[in-house]
C-alpha cells in the first residue's frame, strides 16, 4: 500500500513537470475539441489515476488536445470513450475522411505503440482499458488519431469485498478517462504501412532461407562425420552407429571432469557454431 502511494506521488510529480511544457492546440479540429466536453485539467482524473496521463509525457509532441472525465463507477466505464469516438467519427466524416475499423492493422499498430504498456492486466479489481482510432484520408494519409485511457473501477463495486463496496457506496467511486487527440505526423500512412509489411515479409523470408540452409549444412555434417573430425565439443575419436565419442580439449572439462564422453551425433555441430551440450 505504501509502495503504491509512493509510486502515485512520483508519477504525479513527474507528470506535473512534463505537463507544464505541454499546451493544447485549440485550432486543431476545434469543433471536436469543443464537442468532447470534459475538463482540460489533468487533475480531474486524480493522482491515483496518473497512469492515464502518461501520454502527456510519452507522446507530448504528438498530442494536439486532451480532455479528462471522472464519472460514477456505477455507469458504463466506456461511456466517455464511446461518446468521444462518435464525435471523432463525425469530425472525420466532415473532413471527407473515414475512421478505420478497430481491427484494422494500422489502428492495431497505433494502439500497440501508445496503449499496450498502459492497459496490461494488473490483477487488481480495477482494470485499465483503452481504445484507439485513426481518421484516414481518401489518399491513405491519416488526418488525426484518437486515444482513450480508462481506469475502470466498476469491478470494485461489482466484485469487491464488503468493505470496498461500502466505501464506494458512501463516498462514491469514479471511472476516470483521458481522451487524447493525436496529430497525424507519426501515424502510419497506407503506403508506409504496406512498405513496412513488405519489408518485414522479405526479412522473414530471408531468415527462413538462412535457417533452412543452416539445417541442411548441419544434416550434411552429421551424415559425413568421421573419426578425426572436429566438432563444437572436441575431436571425434570413435563412432558407433548414431553415437560418437568425443575427446574434450585440454582447455575444457566435461561436467563430470571426464576427458572424453559419448554423444548422439545429431547433438553435435560444426566447430565454433554453438555451445557444447556434452551429449545432454
Amino acid at each position: 500500500m505504501v509502495r503504491d502511494s509512493l509510486i502515485s506521488i512520483f508519477m504525479v510529480v513527474l507528470l506535473g513537470l512534463s505537463v507544464t511544457a505541454w499546451a493544447q492546440d485549440w485550432q486543431f479540429w476545434p469543433e471536436l475539441v469543443r464537442a468532447l466536453d470534459g475538463s482540460d485539467d489533468v487533475d480531474e482524473i486524480g493522482g491515483e489515476s496518473a497512469l492515464a496521463a502518461t501520454p502527456l509525457s510519452d507522446n507530448a509532441d504528438e498530442i494536439a488536445a486532451a480532455r479528462f472525465f471522472s464519472e460514477s463507477a456505477r455507469r458504463d466505464p466506456l461511456l466517455a470513450t464511446d461518446r468521444a469516438l462518435a464525435h471523432f467519427e463525425a469530425s472525420c466524416a466532415a473532413r471527407a475522411g473515414l475512421m478505420l475499423d478497430q481491427a484494422d492493422e494500422r489502428t492495431e499498430q497505433f494502439a500497440e505503440r501508445v496503449l499496450a504498456h498502459l492497459t496490461r492486466p494488473i490483477g487488481e479489481k480495477y482494470q485499465w482499458r483503452g481504445r484507439a482510432a485513426i481518421c484516414d484520408g481518401a489518399d491513405g494519409v491519416p488526418l488525426a488519431g484518437m486515444v482513450s485511457v480508462v481506469k475502470d473501477n466498476s469491478g470494485i463495486l461489482r466484485d469487491g469485498d464488503a468493505g470496498s463496496c461500502l466505501f464506494g457506496s458512501i463516498f462514491g467511486m469514479s471511472n476516470e478517462t483521458a481522451i487524447y487527440l493525436f496529430r497525424p505526423d507519426r501515424l502510419p500512412t497506407r503506403q508506409s504501412f504496406v512498405a513496412d509489411q513488405t519489408q518485414e515479409a522479405e526479412r522473414l523470408a530471408r531468415a527462413g532461407d538462412e535457417l533452412a540452409q543452416e539445417r541442411q549444412e548441419l544434416a550434411l555434417f552429421h551424415s559425413e562425420l568421421e573419426v578425426g573430425d572436429e566438432t563444437n565439443c572436441g575431436l571425434v575419436i570413435e563412432i558407433r552407429g548414431p553415437l560418437a565419442e568425443i575427446a574434450v580439449p585440454a582447455n575444457r572439462r566435461a561436467p563430470n571432469g571426464a576427458k572424453t564422453f559419448w554423444s548422439r551425433i545429431d547433438r553435435l555441430a560444426q566447430p565454433y557454431t554453438s555451445v557444447c551440450s556434452f551429449g545432454q
